[in-house]
């Protein structure tokens, strides 16, 4: 299985273009910021302080979610493409069991989660402290790390539970230019999600994305001196049904809620595809 899994990795790492393209939305929402939302956002926050700093973590923060879920479909594509290049049917002739390679695809694409989610922090990060002289104790650091290392398999799970059923080229590439769209805006990385109408919070609350960025965002974030419609406006807290919640333990609860389900759902798709006798 190992070495299924470093061919995997190979295959990803080995083409540029796999890797910009699993990047395209992470870097889209970091261009959208710098370039354009940057300078006028500022000029809101100039009672607030820190004001600069706040709003790059808040953009770091949401990337780093966009990058999980975009990096981890590209991942998780692979699969289709060897089940569509029949190159797994040479490898179940070969000997190796439907689960070896199952699983040799969910171990590659969760190394390539955290790996691209790393060095999209240390990248960005690096910068906004080279420009906006940002800076991070030891402990926000460690914490973050922990939380890619966590949130990578919710990412895994659910793109794995995205791709299980397709079986074309063709569709899964309009899923990725869908997925790759759609992540800055789940997990509130374009617009702060407290310009949001309800409707349109209730909406995005329905995926982990919202609540991912908010994890990352009560870690990197100094709260003490903001104020409480800061908070809410930058997605510090998250409101859903008129309930806001705002423990990081409560939101923690609630990914690994939809990490369940997707294993949940998963697991019962992997049975009913053995069951018709196919990978």
């Amino acid at each position: 299985m190992l070495s299924l899994v470093r061919r995997e990795l190979t295959l990803y790492f080995g083409s540029p273009s796999n890797v910009f393209m699993s990047l395209l939305g992470a870097l889209i929402s970091f261009v959208l910021y710098s370039v354009f939302l940057q300078h006028n956002l500022a000029q809101s926050f100039t009672h607030v302080v820190n004001g600069q700093a706040v709003l790059d973590f808040w953009l770091l923060s949401g990337t780093i979610a966009v990058a999980g879920i975009t990096t981890t479909f590209t991942g998780m594509s692979l699969f289709v493409r060897d089940l569509e290049s029949g190159t797994i049917a040479d490898f179940l002739v070969s000997g190796v069991s439907k689960v070896r390679i199952r699983l040799s695809y969910l171990i590659s694409t969760y190394m390539i989660g955290v790996l691209m989610q790393l060095i999209v922090f240390i990248v960005i990060f690096g910068y906004f402290a080279s420009v906006d002289k940002i800076t991070l104790s030891l402990t926000q650091m460690g914490q973050a790390v922990g939380l890619i290392i966590f949130t990578s398999v919710l990412w895994v799970m659910l793109n794995a539970l995205l791709t299980f059923p397709v079986n074309s080229s063709d569709t899964l590439g309009r899923m990725g230019s869908i997925i790759g769209t759609a992540a800055g805006f789940f997990a509130t990385v374009y617009i702060p999600v407290g310009t949001l109408s309800r409707g349109a919070q209730n909406v995005i609350g329905l995926t982990p994305a919202p609540y991912v960025s908010t994890l990352f965002r009560q870690v990197l974030i100094p709260q003490s001196s903001l104020p409480s419609d800061v908070k809410d406006l930058l997605g510090l807290t998250f409101t859903i049904n008129r309930v806001t919640l705002e423990s990081s333990n409560v939101l923690l609860l609630i990914v690994a809620v939809f990490l369940l389900v997707y294993t949940a759902f998963l697991g019962v798709a992997v049975l009913r595809r053995r069951d018709s006798n196919m990978i």
